[in-house]
């Protein structure tokens, strides 16, 4: 699916994404980034290119409409060199959050097991800190915050240092309505939510990919 799709599907099961705007050009962009409100994070839109950090499909913290249309550009030419054979569908234009822990929620389709549903430390860094727990849904409460607890990233979500408590109820209730979105579409093969950003007040889909059979 689009990443556009996949957040609306999410969002229609109640994990809320980001603000944002599908943008065909840099000047489309642009507009969408006035009524978002600077800064905002720049994304390429491509159903081609799964991990767009890694062909610099990613730009956040963008501040103004002249380091927008820079990013447009760059964004363009590196996603053009590194990915010539992938279609390009423009951008898409999103609020940038400042704070929060950034998480993996996924799901494979296992060919005994059905739906495995993944649950750890997100962003770029997930492989180096293989930081997961795995459990087969459906899931209840006391299953789900069990798996949280298996991970070394609960101790940030119940507070660290002078990082403030996450919102562990909300989490529980995200977790559910995944277990729920995975188990009523047989069709969805692979869901990749990453990062899912927790604030104390609020949970926050970044990037999505849902792979369907």
């Amino acid at each position: 699916m689009s990443q556009e799709r996949a957040l609306a599907l999410l969002e229609a099961y109640g994990l809320a994404g980001a603000r944002r705007e599908k943008a065909e050009n840099a000047e489309a962009a642009v507009a969408a980034a006035e009524r978002i409100g600077y800064p905002v994070v720049l994304k390429i839109s491509s159903p081609d290119i799964i991990h767009k950090s890694d062909v610099g499909g990613i730009r956040l913290n963008i501040p103004n409409a002249d380091a927008l249309k820079k990013a447009c550009e760059e964004m363009l030419a590196s996603a053009g060199k590194q990915c010539p054979m992938a279609r390009l569908e423009g951008f898409l234009v999103q609020e940038h959050l400042n704070g929060g822990t950034e998480l993996l929620l996924g799901c494979k389709r296992d060919s005994q097991f059905g739906p495995v549903i993944a649950f750890g430390s997100g962003g770029v860094f997930t492989e180096i800190y293989a930081d997961i727990a795995l459990r087969i849904p459906p899931l209840d409460r006391d299953e789900i915050l069990a798996m949280i607890d298996e991970t070394k990233v609960s101790r940030i979500l119940k507070g660290y240092r002078n990082v403030p408590a996450a919102d562990i109820s909300g989490l529980v209730k995200a977790i559910q309505s995944f277990s729920a979105l995975v188990t009523d579409f047989p069709t969805i093969q692979e869901v990749d939510i990453n990062p899912l950003l927790a604030q104390p007040e609020r949970l926050v889909v970044l990037d999505a990919r849902i792979r369907l059979g």
